[in-house]
């Protein structure tokens, strides 16, 4: 009797094992698998933007961190941008505002059509899975790197800070962004493998294995392992710049919670797990329109012209191109173009932040937020309470979910 009862409670053990594994919190957030070195891309993220910071800036080392890391096992910075095209799951999270079009795709294909002029050796590559520029991210850093096309300029000097801007917004907000999308989209591919009947994956695996997994790693390289230098960061970052203070950070980990939740084999649902999904994008999308903002309002009056501007501007007006630049894909053409040709360096065109903050906000519904989510820039950053509400008041706090701003326009694709 001892001899059955060990093997049941043995048995017992195992199965509350397998159906209970789980990792260490990751910033909030318990992955059902293990991607402690997928978040350790937030080192080599670390070692790029102590290369730039050198005096003087030392280009060479972080072409080297950026193309070959070393600390997130497999993956670097540059294969973020350059393998994204051949996932075959990648074009299969759709905008929140329109069912009918990926979101990696768009900005493919926003950036095929609208290339910046770069470094010759590197151009863009449709992948397998991705037609048009999946590697556009890479363009831009490499451009930046190897003083190329827009960015090229006198080096060494005061002006190696537009480089490093390029080159450090470049790698966390352009290409470690999409593929954040990328690693959701595949997920989105897989749940739909997923057999109710059997609780099973048609190859046997579990949700969790697969689904969940996909949704860990997005998360995963979203954080990174210290918190820093990654998107999530950045929405750290602008909540005191605009006041919405921790509301978008605490957004995305609760979408992230509902996403995982649904991809659960207990508790799988598709139709919400796709919803959870989505509803990521938008808000991942709301740092870079604070951020294109914030640097928009600093530069205003001023010539966006690296080679000529005062050495005090040149930070400012590279923030202001290179965040602005992750927003075009999901802009009506006419107004993708009102806003690049402002912070394009070779228009030299009079940053005018009005128009630029009026022509995002026209975009607010593609985008598939509000002006409430993003709040308004202020140059003295807002006090947050404790709570993470903002102290000027619920005019500034997270808007409901329903976007009241209508999309008026065609893309550039």
């Amino acid at each position: 009797m001892r001899t059955v009862t060990f093997i049941l409670s043995a048995a017992v053990l195992v199965a509350a094992a397998s159906a209970q594994t789980t990792y260490s919190e990751l910033h909030g957030y318990t992955p059902t698998s293990d991607v402690s070195s997928q978040a350790k891309i937030d080192f080599d993220q670390q070692m790029v933007m102590d290369a730039v910071a050198e005096d003087p800036v030392n280009f060479a080392l972080a072409k080297d961190k950026y193309m070959n890391g070393g600390n997130s096992a497999g993956r670097t910075l540059q294969k973020f941008s350059t393998t994204i095209g051949d996932e075959g799951g990648a074009t299969m999270l759709k905008m929140a505002s329109d069912s009918a079009i990926s979101v990696v795709q768009a900005y493919a294909s926003y950036w095929s059509s609208n290339p910046i002029s770069g470094d010759s050796s590197v151009t863009c590559k449709s992948g397998s899975a991705v037609t048009g520029c999946p590697n556009y991210a890479d363009t831009i850093v490499m451009a930046a790197l190897n003083n190329k096309g827009d960015y090229m300029l006198d080096t060494p000097g005061d002006r190696d800070v537009v480089r490093a801007q390029i080159v450090k917004k470049g790698t966390a907000y352009h290409a470690v962004w999409l593929y954040v999308v990328g690693r959701l989209s595949e997920a989105v591919t897989q749940a739909a493998k997923f057999d109710t009947t059997t609780k099973k994956m048609m190859d046997g695996k579990t949700a969790e294995e697969t689904v969940g997994m996909a949704v860990d790693e997005a998360w995963a390289y979203h954080t990174g392992s210290q918190n820093a230098n990654l998107p999530m960061k950045l929405a750290k970052s602008r909540g005191v710049n605009f006041g919405t203070c921790s509301a978008i950070p605490d957004a995305l980990l609760a979408a992230f919670k509902d996403a995982q939740k649904y991809a659960a084999t207990e508790t799988f649902d598709l139709a919400m797990f796709t919803k959870a999904a989505t509803d990521i994008v938008p808000l991942m999308t709301i740092p870079i329109v604070q951020g294109c903002l914030r640097y928009a309002y600093r530069a205003d009056g001023k010539v966006m012209d690296f080679a000529a501007a005062d050495a005090a501007d040149l930070a400012i007006l590279a923030e202001a191109h290179i965040f602005c630049a992750g927003l075009y894909p999901q802009m009506a053409a006419a107004d993708a173009k009102v806003v690049r040709d402002m912070v394009d360096p070779t228009k030299k065109m009079t940053i005018v932040a009005r128009t630029i903050k009026d022509t995002l906000e026209r975009n607010y519904g593609v985008m598939s937020i509000s002006p409430g989510q993003v709040g308004e820039w202020n140059a003295v950053d807002y006090e947050c309470a404790t709570g993470g509400a903002s102290t000027a008041g619920s005019s500034l706090l997270l808007a409901a979910a329903s976007v009241l701003v209508a999309f008026v326009g065609g893309r550039h694709w």
